[in-house]
C-alpha cells in the first residue's frame, strides 16, 4: 500500500474522531451546559409550578399535625417568588456560586400569620417550644424540596470544571480537524470529507438507537416528580439533537461523496473526449 493510501486512511479515521467529539462539544454546550437551556426546560415542564404544588402539600401535612388551620399558610410561597428563587438557583449553579436557599422572609411570614391568626382567634398557646418546632419544620422542608427539587447541586464542582473545559475542547477538536483535512486534502489529492461525515452521522445514530433502546425515560423517577420531569425533558430534547445531527451528517456525507465523483466522472470523460478527438 502507497504511503498516500496510509496516510489517508489515517487521516480519515482522525478526521471522523475530531469531528465527532467537535459535534459534542457543541452539543453540549448549546444544552446541558447552557443556562438558557435549563431555564427554557425549566418553563417547558412546568417545574415551578409542581415544585410549588409538592411543597404546599407536605405543608399541609404538618399542618395537620399542629393543630393549627391552614390559614397560617396563606400566602406563604407563590409561584412568582418561587419561580424568581429557582431562577436564582439555576444562576449561582451555572456560576460556580455557593448555593444558599434563603428562608429568612419565609420564616418571618409564617410566623406573623400564626400570630395574626391566634389573635384574631383569641387562642393562647401553652406549649411554645411545639409552635417553634412547628415553624422550623416548614422551613426545614421548604429548603430540603427545593434543594431535591433541583439536585444537580449535587454535581456542581465536576459540573464547572466540565463547563469551563468545554470551550478549550471546542477550539482544539475546531483547530486539529481544519489542520488535518487541509493537509490531507493537499498531501492525498483526495476527497477526504464524506468518509468522516458519514462515519460521525453513522455513530451519533448508533448512540441515538442504543439511547433509545436501552433508557426508559417514560417511568423515571428519581428525588421528586419535579426533577424528574426536568431530567426526562432534558433527555428529550438532546436525545431529538443527536437523531438530527445523525441524519444532516449522513445526508451531508452521501453528497459530499457523491458531487465529488460526479465531477470527477464529468473530468475523466472529458479528458476522453478531448484525447479521442486527437486520434488522427
Amino acid at each position: 500500500m502507497k504511503a498516500k493510501s496510509i496516510v489517508f486512511y489515517i487521516s480519515e479515521f482522525l478526521l471522523t474522531i475530531f469531528l465527532f467529539l467537535l459535534l459534542a462539544c457543541i452539543l453540549l454546550q448549546a444544552t446541558l451546559f447552557n443556562a438558557s437551556f435549563m431555564q427554557s426546560i425549566i418553563t417547558r415542564e412546568n417545574f415551578v409550578s409542581d415544585t410549588t404544588a409538592q411543597i404546599e402539600e407536605e405543608f399541609s401535612y404538618y399542618i395537620l399535625q399542629s393543630g393549627l388551620s391552614e390559614e397560617v399558610l396563606n400566602g406563604l410561597i407563590t409561584e412568582s417568588e418561587m419561580a424568581a428563587n429557582i431562577e436564582e438557583y439555576v444562576t449561582k449553579f451555572y456560576n460556580g456560586e455557593e448555593i444558599v436557599i434563603a428562608t429568612d422572609e419565609l420564616q418571618t411570614r409564617l410566623e406573623d400569620n400564626i400570630v395574626t391568626y391566634l389573635e384574631q382567634n383569641n387562642i393562647v398557646v401553652a406549649d411554645e417550644a411545639s409552635l417553634d418546632q412547628f415553624v422550623k419544620e416548614i422551613v426545614n422542608t421548604y429548603k430540603q424540596n427545593v434543594e431535591d427539587a433541583f439536585s444537580f447541586s449535587l454535581v456542581q464542582k465536576p459540573f464547572i470544571k466540565i463547563k469551563n473545559i468545554l470551550p478549550f475542547g471546542l477550539g482544539i477538536s475546531v483547530l486539529l480537524f481544519l489542520g488535518l483535512a487541509i493537509f490531507s486534502m493537499f498531501f492525498c489529492k483526495r476527497e477526504n470529507l464524506s468518509i468522516p461525515l458519514l462515519a460521525t452521522g453513522l455513530l451519533y445514530g448508533c448512540i441515538w438507537y442504543y439511547l433509545a433502546q436501552n433508557l426508559d425515560m417514560k417511568n423515571f423517577y428519581v428525588y421528586t416528580t419535579a426533577f424528574s420531569n426536568l431530567v426526562k425533558g432534558m433527555y428529550e430534547i438532546i436525545h431529538n439533537h443527536i437523531d438530527i445531527i445523525a441524519i444532516i451528517f449522513l445526508v451531508s456525507g452521501f453528497l459530499s461523496g457523491g458531487i465529488y465523483y460526479f465531477f470527477k466522472v464529468m473530468k475523466e470523460q472529458k479528458i476522453k473526449s478531448v484525447s479521442g478527438a486527437k486520434i488522427p
